[in-house]
Formats: structure tokens, C-alpha cells, sequence
């Protein structure tokens, strides 16, 4: 299991296709919002922050199966169009690399994505009013419940539609809905034989959600700490901070 990483098998195709076409859509918004003159400053910070979430997003957290992925601070850094560029090549990469998620790359690229860009937006609100260590702690904890909240609505979604038309498709798909159904169920199994301390099933789960949420907290304030102290100008460049740490 990793932090938001949806796996092949999971969801039905109708679902990723749409993802694909989604996340495409996105993407090209994204390159028409990059100017060029910006391109040329921040290309070096594209290959810096997608090199560091490919390793974080590669390597779990010891006996968490979790990992980081550092998209927040991809989107202070980078902006959040450039960031979400940034977001659909880790994956492509990932998915490619023996990570998996070939299928769903564009639902991947959707849910992470999601993190860069709101944790873009929510940082630059909020650190205008309080210390930007404060305000990136606030806007990591917002922006991961909400990316994990949308990956789990997308896993329920999906399976709850997949259950509600089983009745209505025609005899050809059947098989490949049911397959599917399968595969929802293999994965609740699997979600179940999770433990965690004294945790185990859905508990354990959402203990790791938390432990890992808290870790990255952790984590992308102490770089942000870090760059108000040496370069605070690549922080400030996105959003009005206090000068205050």
C-alpha cells in the first residue's frame, strides 16, 4: 500500500479512461497557464522537485507502507500548473518502473495533482496572515485529507456504480463488471489483513493515513523552515508570507 496510489485491477475501465481524458484535459490547461519566460526560471526547480518525489514516492516510510510525496511543496516551488506537469511525469515514470499503475496514471495524476495545485492556492491564501512554517503545516494536513478523501470517493464511487448497473448492462459486459467487482473485494481483503500496532483492518489504515500525514507535515515544514532561512525569496515568490519563522 502506498499513500495515494491507486493500483491497476481496481477500477473498472470506463473509470481510468475518463481519468485519462480528465487528466489531459488538465495537462493541456496547465502548458497554456505556463509562460515562457517562467518556463525558462523554473525548468531546473521541474527537475529538482520531480526527482525528489520520484524517490520519496518510491520508497516507503520503514515499517510504514506509506510513502512521501512532497507535491505541496512542488506547488510552492514550482506554481501549480508546472507542478502538475511535474506530478504527471513522476508517474508516467512510476508506473513504468515497476511501481505500477499503468491504467491509471490519469487518476493518479488527478488525486496528486489535486495536492499541488489546492496546496498552491491554500498556502498562498493563508500565509499572508500567519508564519509561513505555520501555514504550510496547515496547508499540508488541509490538502492531504482532502486529496485522500477524493481517492477514497473515487474507489467507493466507482465500485458503488459498478454494483448499481450490474442489472442494467447488457450480457456482453457482464464478465468484465464482475471482474471487476472481483477485484474491488480482493482489494477490501487485502485492506483488511493490514496491522498496525494494535490496529488492524480499516483501523490500521487509517492510522498509517495519519501517521503518514503527520510525517509529511513534518517534513515539508522543516524544508520550508529551511528556505526562509537561506532563500526566502523561492517561497515568497508565490505567495505574500510574513516574514516571521
Amino acid at each position: 500500500m502506498s499513500h495515494l496510489h491507486l493500483v491497476d485491477g481496481v477500477i473498472a475501465p470506463v473509470w481510468w479512461i475518463l481519468g485519462y481524458v480528465l487528466a489531459l484535459g488538465v495537462l493541456g490547461f496547465a502548458v497554456t497557464k505556463v509562460k515562457k519566460e517562467e518556463l525558462s526560471k523554473k525548468v531546473p526547480f521541474i527537475g529538482v522537485i520531480g526527482a525528489l518525489m520520484l524517490i520519496t514516492m518510491s520508497v516507503p516510510l520503514g515499517f510504514l507502507p506509506f510513502h512521501l510525496n512532497l507535491t505541496v511543496l512542488a506547488g510552492i516551488l514550482a506554481g501549480p500548473w508546472l507542478g502538475f506537469i511535474a506530478v504527471f511525469i513522476v508517474n508516467i515514470i512510476l508506473a513504468f518502473i515497476g511501481h505500477g499503475g499503468i491504467t491509471v496514471i490519469g487518476l493518479n495524476t488527478l488525486i496528486i495533482g489535486t495536492e499541488v495545485i489546492v496546496g498552491y492556492f491554500l498556502f498562498k491564501a493563508i500565509a499572508k496572515h500567519i508564519k509561513p512554517v505555520t501555514a504550510v503545516a496547515v496547508t499540508v494536513i488541509v490538502t492531504l485529507l482532502i486529496s485522500t478523501t477524493l481517492m477514497a470517493g473515487i474507489v467507493i464511487g466507482t465500485s458503488a456504480g459498478l454494483e448499481h448497473a450490474l442489472p442494467h448492462e447488457e450480457e456482453a459486459h457482464q464478465d468484465e463488471q464482475l471482474n471487476a467487482e472481483a477485484e474491488h473485494e480482493e482489494l477490501e481483503e487485502l485492506l483488511s489483513e493490514i496491522h498496525i500496532f494494535v490496529f488492524s483492518g480499516w483501523g490500521a489504515v487509517a492510522v498509517i493515513l495519519l501517521l503518514g500525514i503527520a510525517i509529511e507535515t513534518l517534513v515539508t515544514s522543516l524544508v520550508v523552515g529551511f528556505f526562509m532561512k537561506v532563500r526566502p525569496d523561492l517561497i515568497m515568490q508565490n505567495a505574500e508570507c510574513t516574514m516571521q519563522n
